[in-house]
């Protein structure tokens, strides 16, 4: 299979991105800091995934997912690009229902465990958000800890942070000064905006 999966990597405002495609859609988006060490971890998995060739269709859609990144701010939802999901039919059912969260808003693993008709399953929620191939298009950062905080993410939890500070718009940033706003970065990792947090 991954003989047709073709790759490319863009900088963003998260780091770097790295989309991979088949002939369905896009299977992997990945976040990090190395470029070359995104392609390691894709080759890992799909040995032989090759880079896009100029004029694939994947360029364009890696320009778009950047775009959303570093010009989104929760403005609106991510672009509606073809996704070939690959998983067991629960991980495929909760990567579907995390897409029908809406930016501005998060859930429990457990109030998610829920929406797919598992009550009682927030551990096995959040094993599927974990191994959600797609970062940003199945907002898996939405998804947060009964407990409060952010809780992991496995694109690095500083940037599940600014996604979700990004999302409730910059007036609303966790302690933050009255009046200010304030660039979130790794040393933010763990707090959740006040406009998102839940109730204990």
């Amino acid at each position: 299979m991954s003989r047709s999966i073709r790759f490319t990597t863009a900088a963003c405002e998260l780091g770097h991105v790295l989309v991979a495609a088949g002939e369905r859609g896009i299977g992997h988006l990945r976040l990090g800091d190395d470029p070359a060490e995104l392609v390691r971890g894709l080759r890992a998995a799909l040995p032989a995934a090759s880079p896009a060739e100029p004029g694939d269709p994947l360029e364009s859609w890696c320009a778009e997912i950047v775009r959303c990144i570093d010009e989104w701010g929760g403005r609106g939802a991510p672009p509606e690009l073809p996704l070939a999901l690959r998983g067991t039919p629960f991980q495929i059912r909760v990567w579907d229902q995390l897409q029908r969260i809406p930016a501005g808003e998060v859930r429990t693993y457990g109030e998610l465990a829920r929406e797919v008709g598992q009550p009682g399953g927030a551990r096995a929620v959040a094993s599927a958000c974990a191994r959600n191939p797609v970062a940003i298009l199945v907002p898996c950062h939405r998804v947060v800890p009964n407990g409060g905080g952010c809780g992991g993410y496995r694109w690095g939890r500083w940037r599940k942070q600014r996604l979700l500070e990004r999302e409730c718009g910059a007036k609303d940033v966790a302690d933050g000064p009255a009046g200010t706003s304030r660039t979130p970065n790794r040393a933010d990792a763990g707090r959740v905006p006040r406009a998102l947090a839940r109730p204990k």
